[in-house]
C-alpha cells in the first residue's frame, strides 16, 4: 500500500450559533455557496498536513494549545487525498493532552455537511414560513388561544334608528269604509296601513284615527298597531304596488391598519379568529363575519369592503333582513343573513259605550223613540183594564191590568238601565303591548361591531408566527428558503433523496420532522426583530 503524505485540513471557528439540537441551521443553495461562505469566515485556527480524520469516531488530536481550543465551537475538515469534501461538525468538548496538544470531541453536522447534496421529496408540511403573506392568503386554523375579544369600532346603519312611526293596520278606514287590500313590499295585505310620526301631533292624529274608527263601528277591524321605521312605512304606502321589498346597500371598510393599536409583522393577524365583524340585530342575536371572505375567495388576498344588503318587508308581520354580498363566493349569501323580527306592538283603548252604540245604533235609537209611546200605551191600557174590571167586580181583571202597567214600566226601566250600564263601563284595552327598550329610545337598528383580540394576545401570537411560521397542513415539498433572513419548517414523514449515507439521511429526515429554522447568516441567528416579511 502506497504511503500517502498527510494532507488533511482542519479549520476551527468560534461561536456560530449552531448546536446539535438542530433548532437552527444555515441554508445554502449549493455546496459551492456553502463552502465559500465558510471559507470567508474568520477562523480561530487552521491546521494542515493532518492525517485522515474519521467521521464516525468523533475524536481528533491537534497540535493546538488548550487556551486556543476552548474558544472554538465549530469545525470543518477535509481529507484532501480521499473524499476531498468538507465535513462540518459541532465541537462537543475539548480535553488537555499536553501544552501543545488538545483532544477534540466532535459530532458531524449532517445537515450542513450534506446541504447542497440532498433534496427533499413531498411530505406533510405541518408548519412553515410562507413565500407570501397577503391578508387572507393564509387562513389555516392555528388552534391558538385568542383570549377575549375587544371592540375596535361600533356603529349602526343609521337608517332605522331615530326614525320610527305609529302604524295602525285596520280593515276599515276612519270614515267607516272597508279598506282595499294591496301589495306592500310584494306581500298582499287586506288591511290599510295608517302611519303617524312619533311627534306630539302624530300621537294626536293616531288617537283621532282610533276614535273615528270606533265611532264608525270599526273597533274590531283594527288588526294591530306597531312601531315601525317611518321612512320605510311611508315608502310602502307610496309604492304600495311594488313587487319586491325595499333594499339598500351598506358598505363597511375592512380594518387592516392594526390590531388593538398594535401593528403586527404577520398579516394573518388581520384575519379570523384574530379579527372579525359582528352584526347585532338589537334583539339579542348576532352573527360573526370574516373580513377575508368578502369580495375574494378564501386563500386569496382580501381586498375591497364588506357590503351588506338590507331588505325591508313592511306589513302587520314585518321583517327586516341583512344579507352579506359577495361573501364566500356567493353574490348574495341568503344563508348567512341576520334579521329583525320583533317590533313593538301597542295596546289601544276603545270607548265601550261608543263601540256598543256604533254597533247597535239603529236598535238603540229605535228603543229611545218607541219607549215613550209604549210606556204611555201600556200604562193607559193597564189602568183602563183595572178600572173596567173593578167596575164589573172582576177582581182578576183588575189585578191583570195593574200588572200590565207595571210590566210596561219595567221594560222601559231595563232599556234605560242597559244604556246607562254601557255608558258607565270603563274603556276596553285591546292589542298586546310588547315593548322594546331600543325602540323606546329610538336606537333599534343593525349594529356593526369590529372586534379583535387584545394587544397583549396580538403581540404573543405575532411573535409565535415570526418564529414558527403558519400552519400549512398540506402535502408538498418543504421550502428552506421562503423568507429574506430565516425560514422555519416542520414536517411529518419527511423524505430525503441524494448521494449520502442512509444513516445521515434518516437523521436529516428526523430533523425536519422535529422542526428546523434555516438562517442566511450565522450572525443573525436568534435575532427575531429583523424584518423577515416576504421580499
Amino acid at each position: 500500500m502506497a504511503y500517502i503524505i498527510p494532507d488533511g485540513v482542519i479549520e476551527f471557528f468560534g461561536d456560530l450559533g449552531l448546536s446539535p439540537n438542530y433548532e437552527n441551521s444555515l441554508y445554502f443553495a449549493s455546496t459551492v455557496a456553502k463552502d465559500t461562505y465558510f471559507t470567508n469566515l474568520t477562523k480561530i485556527a487552521r491546521v494542515t498536513a493532518q492525517s485522515y480524520t474519521r467521521t464516525g469516531r468523533g475524536v481528533l488530536k491537534v497540535q493546538l494549545p488548550m487556551s486556543t481550543m476552548v474558544r472554538c465551537g465549530y469545525l470543518r475538515f477535509r481529507n484532501v487525498s480521499f473524499e476531498n469534501k468538507w465535513f462540518y461538525a459541532f465541537i462537543l468538548g475539548v480535553d488537555y493532552v499536553n501544552n501543545i496538544t488538545t483532544e477534540v470531541r466532535f459530532e458531524i453536522d449532517v445537515l450542513t455537511t450534506w446541504m447542497g447534496t440532498f433534496s427533499l421529496g413531498q411530505c406533510f408540511i405541518e408548519r412553515q414560513h410562507t413565500i407570501g403573506d397577503a391578508i387572507g392568503a393564509n387562513i389555516c386554523d392555528e388552534g391558538l388561544d385568542t383570549g377575549e375579544y375587544i371592540t375596535e369600532y361600533r356603529g349602526s346603519t343609521g337608517i332605522l334608528s331615530g326614525n320610527w312611526a305609529i302604524c295602525i293596520f285596520t280593515a276599515q278606514t276612519p270614515a267607516g269604509v272597508s279598506a282595499d287590500g294591496g301589495l306592500y313590499c310584494g306581500v298582499y295585505s287586506g288591511c290599510e296601513m295608517r302611519i303617524h310620526p312619533t311627534t306630539p301631533q302624530g300621537v294626536i292624529d293616531a288617537n283621532n284615527d282610533l276614535k273615528e274608527i270606533t265611532e264608525n263601528a270599526g273597533a274590531d277591524s283594527i288588526a294591530c298597531i306597531l312601531m315601525l321605521p317611518y321612512s320605510y312605512a311611508a315608502a310602502a304606502i307610496v309604492a304600495g304596488g311594488t313587487s319586491s321589498p325595499f333594499t339598500v346597500d351598506i358598505p363597511i371598510p375592512k380594518p387592516y391598519s392594526d390590531v388593538a393599536g398594535y401593528v403586527p409583522k404577520n398579516k394573518k393577524l388581520y384575519t379570523f379568529p384574530y379579527k372579525c365583524l359582528s352584526v347585532y340585530n338589537s334583539e339579542g342575536n348576532s352573527v360573526d363575519y370574516k373580513y377575508e371572505y368578502f369580495n375574494t375567495l378564501p386563500d386569496h388576498e382580501s381586498t375591497g369592503v364588506c357590503t351588506f344588503n338590507m331588505k325591508t318587508l313592511i306589513s302587520s308581520n314585518p321583517l327586516i333582513a341583512l344579507y352579506p354580498l359577495n361573501y364566500k363566493g356567493q353574490s348574495v349569501a341568503y344563508d348567512e343573513q341576520i334579521d329583525m323580527r320583533h317590533f313593538t306592538t301597542c295596546n289601544y283603548a276603545i270607548d265601550t259605550w261608543k263601540a256598543y252604540y256604533a254597533m247597535n245604533k239603529s236598535t238603540i235609537d229605535y228603543d229611545k223613540s218607541i219607549v215613550p209611546v209604549l210606556g204611555g200605551i201600556g200604562m193607559a191600557a193597564g189602568v183602563l183594564g183595572a178600572i173596567t174590571s173593578g167596575m164589573t167586580g172582576n177582581i182578576g181583571g183588575f189585578v191583570s191590568g195593574v200588572n200590565q202597567a207595571a210590566s210596561s214600566n219595567a221594560m222601559i226601566g231595563r232599556t234605560l238601565a242597559k244604556q246607562q250600564d254601557y255608558q258607565r263601563m270603563p274603556n276596553v284595552s285591546k292589542g298586546v303591548a310588547n315593548n322594546d327598550l331600543m325602540t323606546a329610545d329610538q336606537t333599534k337598528d343593525f349594529y356593526f361591531e369590529m372586534k379583535c383580540i387584545t394587544k397583549n394576545y396580538a403581540m404573543m401570537i405575532d411573535d409565535y408566527f415570526t418564529m414558527f411560521g403558519y400552519a400549512i397542513k398540506q402535502v408538498g415539498v418543504p421550502n428552506m428558503n421562503a423568507r429574506p433572513y430565516f425560514t422555519y419548517v416542520k414536517t411529518i414523514g419527511c423524505t430525503v433523496h441524494g448521494e449520502l449515507p442512509s444513516d445521515d439521511g434518516a437523521k436529516i429526515e428526523q430533523i425536519f420532522d422535529n422542526g428546523i429554522r434555516f438562517w442566511k447568516n450565522h450572525a443573525n441567528i436568534g435575532n427575531y426583530s429583523l424584518n423577515n416579511a416576504p421580499a
